[in-house]
């Protein structure tokens, strides 16, 4: 990366057979592939190690990383969190803001995502956080390399899933993985709090920013996406995901929002208005091969995002 080292991996080394105890050595390798000694785990049997970090990693890291006060661990998940919160602030205190993409799963980079880096080299890192892990992962000559594998089987993705990229930073994706059925697909680390941004002080945290519209919240209730062909199957699409939201007794409309804009579309028998549903498809000037994503940030108010077929967002003239 051009203008810091970040922790790109983790590597465990075993203790020596000869010293009969379980557990090892956590080392931090970072883009330049410099390693560190971050913790080490001991114990007489695999289910009861404890995880202590290096007194010479904190002394030397102290003042650039949140450390944090608790630094003995007998939880591998608390530990694990540890980990990752690292190698997410050490991607986070270089990262500029960014912008949002989306694409289907393939091995290449979807087009136009190298301008949100600026790179003039043929190899870099990016960092994908969901909920509450990340994964580091390296684009050599605009391809998904180191770690890709990894991202895409500890979310089962298959064929036909779809991959929503929210720039937050430079380097730096929220990522939501969709699908067949093009409905997030849901992990244990992205269900309830976000423990890994706790673990970084409140002063480490910027907005998720997305040029040139604002995410400025979790999409907490629900995420989804269609396809915009046939145009008359998106309404149904829309109103089978939000089955449960429309049959609110007390919710007489729901607010569409793309970028400034906003569509007010009345409910009608726990259906959307078909009038004002399609009025709001047509000024989206939708094209074959467009996709749409839809975000629930709060009850009665969806974020939406157009994104063309090569998987760049769908401009409007509202935004400028």
């Amino acid at each position: 990366m051009a203008t810091n080292d970040p922790f790109v991996r983790v590597y465990f080394e075993s203790h020596d057979p000869e010293l009969h105890i379980e557990g090892g050595l956590f080392y931090l390798h970072t883009a330049s592939n410099q390693s560190h000694l971050a913790a080490v785990s001991t114990g007489l049997e695999p289910a009861n190690l404890i995880y202590e970090a290096s007194p010479d990693f904190v002394a030397k890291y102290s003042e650039v990383y949140p450390i944090g006060h608790t630094l003995v661990w007998d939880n591998k998940d608390s530990f694990s969190a540890w980990l990752d919160s690292l190698i997410y602030y050490s991607f986070l205190i270089s990262s500029d803001q960014g912008e949002v993409t989306v694409v289907s799963v393939t091995q290449g980079v979807p087009t136009g995502f190298e301008r949100f880096f600026n790179e003039e080299y043929g190899t870099f890192w990016i960092l994908l956080k969901n909920g509450n892990r990340v994964w580091p992962v390296r684009i050599i000559n605009n391809n998904f390399r180191d770690n890709w594998s990894s991202f895409l089987k500890d979310h089962g993705v298959g064929p036909n899933f779809k991959i929503v990229f929210g720039c937050y930073k430079k380097w730096i994706f929220d990522v939501y993985v969709l699908n067949t059925s093009l409905e997030r697909v849901m992990q244990r680390w992205n269900i309830g709090g976000n423990f890994l941004e706790q673990l970084i002080p409140e002063d480490y945290i910027t907005e998720t920013s997305c040029v040139p519209y604002t995410m400025l919240t979790e999409f907490r209730f629900k995420q989804f996406g269609c396809m915009c062909i046939p145009k008359d199957q998106i309404k149904q699409v829309f109103e089978q995901n939000l089955n449960q939201l429309l049959r609110d007794g007390e919710l007489r409309k729901v607010v569409l929002k793309t970028g400034p804009r906003e569509w007010h579309i009345p409910l009608r028998h726990s259906s959307l208005r078909h009038r004002n549903f399609v009025k709001f498809l047509y000024e989206q000037n939708l094209r074959q091969g467009d996709f749409i994503f839809v975000g629930v940030s709060q009850i009665g108010v969806l974020q939406i995002i157009v994104f063309a077929s090569h998987g760049g967002e769908r401009m409007r003239n509202w935004y400028h």
